[in-house]
């Protein structure tokens, strides 16, 4: 049986792919999630007993020890969390900025260095953190503390990589452009007034969930030789 550890399980992004795992009868998978009654809702019928869902606070230092509580040995990790705050540098503060850097890098560093330390990850392990292009060549007025923690995010993976030859973990980022989301329309205008410029430097358009899904599942479960590389998926944003 592979066992799956998954951060954030109530992302669109993850759909498919939690319902993959349910689905496949060798795959079960704890999932961590802020709201469990949303989760469930979205998944009607799709829960079974392998799949257990638990409510966390990852601002919360518990959640780290809540990860790591069980003896499971999982054969991958996903960590899907992330927050955004469009103030600009002007007027930042340090709250601000820390809340952000706490979700988006400190969070996840803190989490696999735990499993990592208590051999939670099975030897060969896929480690997958989603990121965002925002934290390689994507530069905006007021993304500093989303994209410069993203970026922190997506070097970290590098030394990660680095760090776990030995014992064949492979750690890499997911970095999607605009992906329609309710997170992203939380803090993107998307009308075509609004929005229009930002869509003329997608070629292909704004990317939906399921554009994203089946990179985290082959990275997830079919992954054997790449290792600690950003991927970006953002339908050409990187090249216009």
């Amino acid at each position: 049986m592979n066992k799956y550890l998954i951060v954030g399980g109530n992302s669109p992004m993850l759909k498919e792919v939690v319902n993959k795992i349910n689905a496949n009868p060798n795959m079960s998978a704890d999932i961590f999630v802020r709201n469990i009654k949303k989760y469930q809702a979205e998944y009607e019928g799709g829960l079974e007993e392998k799949m257990v869902v638990y409510q966390c606070d990852l601002y919360s230092e518990e959640i780290i020890e809540k990860l790591c509580a069980s003896n499971e040995k999982y054969s991958g990790f996903i960590y899907a969390a992330g927050v955004s705050d469009l103030t600009l540098v002007r007027h930042m503060t340090r709250k601000k900025l820390l809340d952000v850097y706490e979700i988006n890098f400190i969070k996840p560093l803190l989490i696999i260095k735990t499993l990592i330390e208590k051999s939670c990850l099975k030897f060969g392990a896929n480690v997958i953190f989603l990121s965002s292009v925002s934290g390689i060549n994507n530069v905006a007025p007021g993304i500093s503390s989303y994209s410069t923690s993203k970026a922190a995010l997506n070097n970290l993976v590098k030394v990660l990589a680095l760090e776990n030859i030995k014992t064949k973990i492979k750690i890499n980022t997911v970095c999607p452009g605009i992906v329609k989301t309710e997170f992203v329309k939380s803090v993107v205008d998307m009308s075509q007034e609004r929005g229009g410029p930002i869509l003329n430097r997608y070629p292909h358009g704004f990317g939906m969930p399921n554009d994203i899904s089946p990179i985290i599942w082959h990275l997830l479960t079919e992954n054997t030789w790449i290792n600690g590389q950003n991927i970006t998926t953002d339908g050409g944003f990187s090249v216009t």
